[in-house]
């Protein structure tokens, strides 16, 4: 009985709506597709238009490049 009640519980805790998820994903950026070669078979064809078009997105972020580790033999 214990466990059904708690497994009752988790359920529960998991379903619903997930509106805080949905408005916290960012929205769609803009642009010009990053990829534009056709397809590598004719029978390719996406699920839905756009799904394989991703649009290029570009962010002003500084980064630095450290090497780790060189010479490994078998990395």
């Amino acid at each position: 009985m214990l466990l059904t009640t708690a497994l009752a519980v988790v359920l529960a805790a998991c379903g619903g709506t997930d509106s805080v998820a949905q408005s916290a994903a960012p929205s769609a950026p803009g642009g010009e597709p990053w990829e534009t070669r056709p397809a590598n078979a004719p029978s390719q064809t996406p699920a839905f238009a756009g799904q394989t078009r991703a649009p290029e997105v570009s962010a002003d972020v500084a980064y630095e490049v450290v090497t780790v580790a060189e010479g490994l033999d078998k990395p």
